[in-house]
Order: C-alpha cells, then sequence, then structure tokens
C-alpha cells in the first residue's frame, strides 16, 4: 500500500468513529424525503476530495436517518468540470465539486482565485474563503442557478514537465505547458515564458504519454494519484496558484428540499470541509515523498525566484482586475490584508 493510500485509510478509520459519536439522531419533526443525490468531480476515487465527498455521503446519510442517499461519480464519469456544472444548472445532476478555474466564465469574480501568488499559505485562503469574501459569491452563483455549499481545498498548484529541472522562471522558457481552459492562466504563462495549451483535465495524461504537450500543473496530490510520474520527470514546487475546491448544487434540486434537507445538506459539507483540508494537507506532504520514491526529480522555488514570478505576471494581475471588476479585487486584496495582520 503506498504511503498516501496508507494515510488515507488511516485517515478514514480514525475520523469515523468521531463522526458516530457526533451523530446526533433527527429530530422527530424533522422532515426527510428519500433522495438520491449524484455528485460529479474530475479526480480519481482516491484522491483526497473524493474521500472527503464520501464522507459528506455518509454523514447527510447519518443526518437524515437514512433517507438522503448521496454517490461519489469520479473520474470524469458525469463530465468535465465545465459540463457538470451546465448540467446542474439545467436541474439534470444534483451536485459536483470542481476547481474554481473552469468557472471563471461563468462567474467572473472567481477568477480572483486564479491570480499568480495571491495567497501565502493555506490558513490565509480559509480565513478568506470562510469568511465575508467567500459569502459574497452565493448570490454571485444564485444568479447562475446553482447553490454554494461549501468551499474546500484543491490546493496550491506545482508545475511537472519532461524537459528540464525548473528552478527559476527561465527555465521555463519554451516549455509546452497544458493549462486549464482559463485566459488568466494562459495570459500568466505566456508571460512566463511557456507555450500554454488550454486542455480539459481528461485529455492531459494522454497528451503527455505522446509528447504533444511537455508538462503541466497541478497540486502534488493530483499529480500522484493521477500518475503524472509515469510520463513526467521534473517537479517543481512552484506554487504559483493557490485554487480551491468549490461544492455546488443545483439550484433546481435545492428548491425541492425542505428546510431541514438543507440544514443537513449544509452541516455535511462544513464538516467534510474540515476533514478534507485536514487529510489534503497531510496528503500533500506524503505526496512529495512518494513521487520522489517513484522517481521524479523535486525542486525547490525560491523566495526570492517566486517574487520575480510574481513581478512577471503583475501585468496578468492588473489586466484581468479590471475585467473582474477593479473595486472586487481591491476587496479581496484588502481582506487578505487584514487576515496577514491577525497572524
Amino acid at each position: 500500500m503506498s504511503a498516501l493510500k496508507s494515510l488515507l485509510a488511516r485517515f478514514a478509520a480514525g475520523t469515523a468513529c468521531a463522526a458516530v459519536l457526533a451523530t446526533a439522531a433527527p429530530a422527530d419533526a424533522a422532515e426527510f424525503s428519500s433522495r438520491n443525490i449524484r455528485i460529479s468531480v474530475g479526480i480519481t476515487e482516491d484522491h483526497p476530495q473524493a474521500v472527503a465527498l464520501r464522507r459528506f455521503a455518509e454523514r447527510l446519510a447519518e443526518l437524515s436517518d437514512g433517507k438522503m442517499k448521496a454517490k461519489v461519480f469520479p473520474n470524469a464519469a458525469l463530465g468535465n468540470d465545465s459540463k457538470s456544472t451546465e448540467g446542474l444548472r439545467a436541474g439534470t445532476l444534483e451536485m459536483n465539486s470542481t476547481s474554481t478555474s473552469p468557472l471563471g466564465q461563468l462567474v467572473r469574480e472567481l477568477g480572483v482565485f486564479d491570480f499568480p501568488f495571491l495567497f501565502n499559505s493555506e490558513q490565509e485562503a480559509d480565513a478568506v474563503l470562510d469568511g465575508p469574501v467567500g459569502a459574497s459569491f452565493e448570490p454571485k452563483f444564485a444568479e447562475k442557478g446553482l447553490v454554494l455549499l461549501c468551499w474546500m481545498e484543491n490546493g496550491f498548484r506545482n508545475l511537472t514537465n519532461s524537459v528540464r529541472p525548473v528552478t527559476k522562471a527561465e527555465d521555463l522558457k519554451g516549455i509546452k505547458l497544458r493549462v486549464m481552459q482559463n485566459s488568466i492562466f494562459l495570459d500568466a504563462f505566456s508571460k512566463l515564458g511557456t507555450n500554454p495549451v488550454a486542455m480539459a483535465f481528461s485529455e492531459v495524461y494522454p497528451a503527455l504519454e505522446s509528447g504533444a504537450i511537455d508538462a503541466q500543473e497541478n497540486p502534488n496530490v493530483t499529480v500522484l494519484t493521477s500518475k503524472m510520474y509515469e510520463v513526467q520527470k521534473h517537479l517543481a514546487q512552484t506554487r504559483h496558484v493557490y485554487t480551491p475546491f468549490v461544492t455546488l448544487v443545483s439550484q433546481k434540486f435545492w428548491n425541492r428540499l425542505s428546510d431541514d434537507e438543507k440544514k443537513v445538506m449544509t452541516q455535511a459539507c462544513a464538516e467534510a470541509r474540515d476533514y478534507q483540508r485536514q487529510l489534503t494537507r497531510e496528503a500533500d506532504v506524503k505526496a512529495v515523498e512518494e513521487l520522489k520514491a517513484k522517481g521524479m526529480q523535486v525542486t525547490e522555488i525560491s523566495a526570492e525566484e517566486r517574487a520575480k514570478m510574481r513581478e512577471v505576471t503583475q501585468p496578468t494581475v492588473d489586466k484581468y482586475s479590471q475585467e473582474i471588476g477593479d473595486e472586487f479585487v481591491k476587496g479581496v486584496m484588502a481582506e487578505i490584508e487584514k487576515v496577514r495582520g491577525r497572524s
């Protein structure tokens, strides 16, 4: 059993008991109907996100006296992030949990989370997402027929490639890099000297395997669970973007729920969020160790080099701040500064 899988199994076993103990029997007057909820995710079934969503399903069943049943469909089995989100809006799918980046065209303000080097730490991101900034997205999603249930963590993104070790921005020059279907990523990585190619995540591995692209960027856990080490030699800890996962519900489905059903869905997601963040951060450390053991060469990026990369990509931030909304971006930046002042 791999170190990461061992960690996931240990964490799941340790928290299962706590979850049972924390479960309160539903009130006699609570109103629950039989519900079957499909949850679409693009990542593999052993990724911490999928593990946490299965925990969400367990807690939802416990809190609803077994009436609300949720099932996780990994590997984009119900469509990629964009397609599954459209399914939510149409009412043909109940839930998904997706990286925010593919949704920037739907809710433009989500683009702020694609800004290079926005956050310095996971703790900063938690405070911002769980505070007024995160809450401000609820009406924005509602306008698109979506309900924001909770924020989770995709994490800091790092870069892998099959060409050369990367320790500075100049090492990126000329590398053909897959990025998400997102204009901010395309612009930022162009400025860093790569040849970025927008591509759905489900297409990345075969493109790397065939040599159609040289590189990709994702959190360490995704690199491991998606077996990128089989087709990539180098991993640079660039931590260039912190990407949240957003867990969404179809508004058409949500409107059919009773207040009690909405309450337990919200509670189960909040618990799964905390579980997922802790699990993801432990798994991130284990993933680097395991990737090294599988032969990947891991390089660190110094604070000085990261500052240089931030300076090179600042025109991207300036440009897209105008498109997203200067006042909104200023508010996010001000909230980040408040969080930093408290730490």
